[in-house]
C-alpha cells in the first residue's frame, strides 16, 4: 500500500528486529535498504542480508550519513524510554522525508511497554519537525484479519511539507482525512479489554 501512494526506492527501518518488514520491500524490488536495531538481535535470524544491518542503541541518536526515501518504525517507540521521545522522533525526520510510523496507545498491552501514547501525541512531536499525519493506511486495512489490529489501529505515514506538495495523492489524502481523529481504538482491542473485564468482575464476585 505505501509503495502504491509514494515511489521508494531506499527503505530504513529503525527497530527492525530480524528485518521482515525490510525483507517484504525486497520481495518488491527494492534492494537498497537497511535495519537498525539492538545488539541482542540474533543475527542468525535475520530476514535480510547482514551487510543491511547495523546494531544501534535506539535511546541514542542514530545518524548514518544519509537519508533515505522511506523511515520505517512501527510498534517500537512504545519499548523506549520516555525521557528519549524527542530525540527519537528527530531521529527519525532525520532519516527520510516520509516516516511510515506506529506506536502503542494508553493500555494498549504488550511485552515491556513503557511508553504507550495516543496518535495524536506522537503527530504533536512529528508536527514540531513540520511533519503531517496523512492517514492513508489505517482505512485500507481496518477490516483485514490479515492485518494485526495494532498495525491497523495505529499506522500513519508523516510526510515533510514538500513531499505533500509534490505528491498530488498525497496531498489529497492529507486532506481527506485530516487530523480531528487521530486517536482511535480498534474493536479487536476494545473487545479483549471488554472480556477482560468482565473475567475480572466475575472473578471479584466469587462463587
Amino acid at each position: 500500500l505505501i509503495l502504491e501512494t509514494v515511489k521508494v526506492a531506499s527503505v530504513i527501518d529503525v527497530g527492525c528486529g530480524v528485518g521482515t518488514w525490510l525483507s517484504v520491500f525486497g520481495e518488491r524490488g527494492i534492494d537498497d535498504m537497511l535495519g537498525i536495531d539492538g545488539d541482542y538481535v540474533p543475527r542468525e535470524r535475520l530476514e535480510i542480508e547482514p551487510r543491511q544491518f547495523w546494531s544501534a542503541d535506539l535511546a541514542e541518536p542514530i545518524e548514518v550519513g544519509r537519508r533515505f526515501d522511506l523511515a520505517v518504525s512501527l510498534e517500537v517507540a512504545e519499548h523506549l524510554p520516555s525521557s528519549c521521545n524527542e530525540q527519537f522522533v528527530a531521529t527519525l525526520v532525520g532519516l527520510s522525508d516520509l516516516v511510515l510510523f506506529s506506536a502503542a496507545i494508553p493500555r494498549q498491552g504488550g511485552s515491556e511497554h513503557l511508553n504507550e501514547r495516543w496518535q495524536s501525541w506522537w503527530a504533536r512531536r512529528f508536527a514540531d519537525h513540520g511533519y503531517a499525519p496523512v492517514d492513508c493506511i489505517r482505512r485500507r486495512v481496518w477490516s483485514n484479519p490479515a492485518v494485526e489490529w495494532w498495525y491497523a489501529q495505529n499506522t500513519l505515514l508523516y510526510a515533510a511539507p514538500a513531499r505533500l506538495a509534490e505528491n498530488s495523492h498525497l496531498k489529497a489524502e492529507y486532506e481527506l482525512m485530516g487530523t480531528a481523529q487521530l486517536d482511535v481504538v480498534h474493536p479487536a482491542r476494545y473487545l479483549k479489554w471488554r472480556k477482560r473485564l468482565r473475567e475480572m468482575l466475575s472473578s471479584s464476585a466469587g462463587p
